[in-house]
């Protein structure tokens, strides 16, 4: 009979992702230390440093836009499109470790020629439910996919960078909102 595992993965890869957020050292040893745990059992899981800060910056994408997607692909107006756009912010206030990774880096940051293939693969596609989603809401809106994309991401973002590391201020919501409306207009 095997033995119970103390260490599961996503529990090490929320102990990367906070790691990384913090500017604190970020290898195979240090998340090791960090979560107790032993360096073979960071091995047994991630080949190497590579593949577990791609396993992070993979698991902050889908967690935002599982939230993200939901709301955009509801909203059927450009009204309703900006419950989307607040999503950023509160996200980012609700997912603060994941915020800063997100909006404070790029995906090359995370995934390199030296990431293992099947993380390089995973996060190959990444994005493309998004660009999907955000070329359909431009249709149903009769918009620009570059005005929609600026209206429900870029400019959120920005808003967001701003007061990052810090969690974003709750008066960021009604800025975002006036932004959107005026870059939809």
């Amino acid at each position: 009979m095997g033995r119970t595992a103390k260490f599961s993965e996503e529990m090490i890869v929320r102990t990367a992702i906070s790691e990384i957020a913090n500017n604190r050292p970020s290898g195979i040893q240090d998340i090791a230390a960090a979560c107790d745990a032993s360096i073979g059992s960071m091995y047994h899981r991630f080949p190497s440093h590579h593949a577990l800060r791609a396993s992070a910056w993979i698991a902050v994408v889908r967690a935002f836009h599982s939230e993200f997607l939901r709301d955009l692909t509801a909203a059927k107006t450009i009204g309703q499109g900006a419950e989307a756009a607040l999503v950023v912010v509160r996200w980012s206030r609700s997912n603060l470790d994941a915020a800063n990774i997100l909006i404070r880096h790029r995906q090359q940051d995370f995934i390199s020629s030296n990431t293992p293939e099947p993380e390089r693969s995973s996060a190959k596609n990444l994005n493309e439910e998004m660009a999907k989603a955000m070329r359909a809401f431009a249709r149903k809106v009769d918009r620009s996919s570059l005005r929609c994309s600026y209206a429900l991401i870029g400019s959120p973002y920005g808003a967001v960078r701003l007061s990052l590391p810090a969690p974003p201020p709750a008066a960021l919501d009604n800025l975002v909102r006036a932004a959107y409306f005026a870059i939809m207009e």
